[in-house]
């Protein structure tokens, strides 16, 4: 009688948990959709800081390059980027595409803790990695649609940016991988890096930072090194990073210049730099 007991109240305390666990899911789900629904669909929900941003885009419908005649403190590629929300006079246009970029981060941040947690950690339990990666993916939405601007701000965009370059790096360091998918591994991760940079610069120095960290957890955790191997290991992780850095800048470079060089406005776009 006791055992069926015990086994009762066991599987009654797991049931709570559960329940507990799945009311919090739900109640992020809510809240997250509560906000994008809002962000689509409701009056003056964005920031006022997006009102500069369509300014400055429909200045370059007119064929005014940020810098030219005014300046800006932001980077051009915000200027590039607002170019079809100013065209349609539609604001939703840039949330709708900031909302998917941060839905898309999500699902991709879920995936890779799920490869992570079972590959790297060798834990067993799925239901509690899938719980985990759930619960991750689901914050960062909760997160993002709680900042000042929600989706609709510009930091959504450029925070997700840094989120898919760091994972898409971090992935080039499973065993499988051929060397052309590292490669293309490699370039999407310096193209979502420049972009990332290129919204938000002060970005550049936590993506440096985790991918030197990728490295070092390599060498000291996934696969530990002899000594003797250290200083040919050093010199490759730096290799490494230096040709990342390099790739940054020039696609950084080619994304907020090109039009500068087409339009002949070279010296207006080191101006602003200059001035920024």
């Amino acid at each position: 009688m006791s055992l069926a007991k015990n086994k009762f109240l066991n599987n009654l305390n797991k049931l709570k948990k559960n329940d507990i666990f799945s009311i919090f899911l739900y109640f992020l789900l809510f809240v997250i959709t509560l906000r994008t629904i809002e962000q689509l669909f409701g009056k003056s929900t964005y920031d006022w800081d997006i009102d500069h941003r369509m300014y400055y885009a429909i200045r370059l419908l007119k064929g005014e390059l940020n810098y030219v005649k005014e300046f800006d403190d932001q980077l051009p590629i915000i200027q590039y980027l607002f170019l079809l929300p100013a065209y349609f006079k539609n604001v939703n246009l840039w949330t709708f595409f900031s909302i998917l970029i941060t839905f898309f981060t999500s699902f991709k941040l879920f995936l890779f803790l799920k490869i992570i947690v079972i590959k790297e950690w060798q834990f067993k339990n799925l239901q509690f990695v899938n719980k985990a990666a759930l619960l991750t993916s689901l914050f960062y939405l909760f997160f993002i649609s709680s900042l000042n601007g929600s989706f609709s701000h510009i930091n959504a965009t450029a925070t997700s940016f840094s989120i898919l370059s760091l994972i898409t790096y971090t992935n080039n360091f499973q065993s499988e991988l051929d060397k052309r998918k590292r490669i293309i591994n490699f370039i999407r991760s310096v193209i979502y890096a420049a972009l990332s940079i290129s919204m938000r610069p002060y970005f550049a120095p936590a993506i440096v930072l985790v991918v030197i960290w990728n490295h070092l957890r390599k060498k000291n955790l996934i696969n530990p090194v002899k000594e003797r191997k250290k200083s040919y290991l050093i010199n490759s992780i730096l290799k490494e990073i230096v040709i990342y850095l390099f790739l940054i800048l020039i696609f950084g470079l080619l994304l907020n210049f090109t039009p500068y060089i087409l339009h002949g406005d070279i010296r207006s776009f080191f101006n602003g730099i200059y001035l920024n």
